[in-house]
């Protein structure tokens, strides 16, 4: 996706002199009576882009070196792999875990036994010492984010 924008110097319009005459007497202030700009005027025409697979992201709130935590609601997964579209900045990991609908952890696929994931990845799985595929169907995930954008999930049969 691409947006366009124009960026300029200057406060809303043309810089101006204010030794510019005429000067108007306003109130108590003499102000130029003028809207012809003296110094030269820069613009431009920008572009930002955005991939459509990475418009919105989960990120921790406080951001840095705090860790933020997200629960999905309860989904089938299929009993298959975690694939996700994470970039986790230096420094940083992302892990997740599966849980029950009470949101308790599953053994074998808790965040502490996930592989942690850095770099940037568009659809890389996740694994944990449980193996790579959710042991049940009806799961929910808990995201665990360090200096980390999470963009999508989805489940691999």
């Amino acid at each position: 996706m691409y947006v366009y924008y124009a960026g300029s110097q200057g406060l809303h319009g043309e810089i101006l002199d204010s030794r510019m005459e005429p000067r108007l007497e306003v109130g108590n202030e003499s102000v130029i009576g003028t809207r012809i700009g003296t110094l030269p005027f820069y613009s431009a025409l920008c572009r930002a882009s955005w991939e459509a697979d990475r418009m919105y992201a989960l990120a921790p709130a406080v951001g840095g070196p705090t860790i933020g935590r997200a629960l999905t609601k309860p989904e089938h997964s299929g009993k298959g792999a975690l694939l996700v579209n994470v970039r986790v900045l230096k420094g940083g990991e992302f892990r997740a875990e599966l849980t029950d609908a009470n949101g308790k952890a599953i053994p074998g696929f808790s965040a502490a036994e996930c592989l942690p994931i850095t770099g940037d990845h568009r659809r890389v799985a996740l694994q944990w010492k449980g193996g790579k595929k959710a042991p049940v169907d009806n799961v929910r995930i808990r995201f665990v984010l360090q200096q980390a954008f999470l963009y999508g999930y989805d489940w691999q049969q």
